[in-house]
C-alpha cells in the first residue's frame, strides 16, 4: 500500500483532492482522511460519479474544481503579507 496519509504530511505546498463519494472503489472517508493529514493547505473537491466515470459533466465538474482551486492560490498569493 502506498503511505498516501505519511506523505502528505511532509508536502510543504498546496494540496488539491479531488475525490467522489459515489467511488465504489475507494471510499471518500479516505479522501477525508487524506485532508485531515495535509499540514499545508489542503483543499478537497467533492465529484460526482464512480471510479471510472470519465463523462464529459464529470470532466466539466473536475475543470472547475481545478480553476476554483487556482483562484484561491492565486487570491492567496496577491494577500498582503503579515510579516
Amino acid at each position: 500500500a502506498f503511505p498516501t496519509r505519511k506523505r502528505l504530511a511532509s508536502i510543504q505546498c498546496p494540496v488539491l483532492i479531488l475525490h467522489s463519494k459515489e467511488d465504489e472503489l475507494i471510499g471518500f472517508t479516505h479522501a477525508e482522511r487524506n485532508q485531515e493529514a495535509c499540514t499545508s493547505p489542503c483543499q478537497l473537491i467533492e465529484l460526482d460519479g464512480g471510479h471510472n466515470d470519465p463523462d464529459s459533466s464529470r470532466m466539466e465538474q473536475i475543470t472547475q474544481g481545478i480553476n476554483q482551486y487556482m483562484e484561491t492560490l492565486n487570491h492567496h498569493d496577491n494577500a498582503p503579507s503579515g510579516r
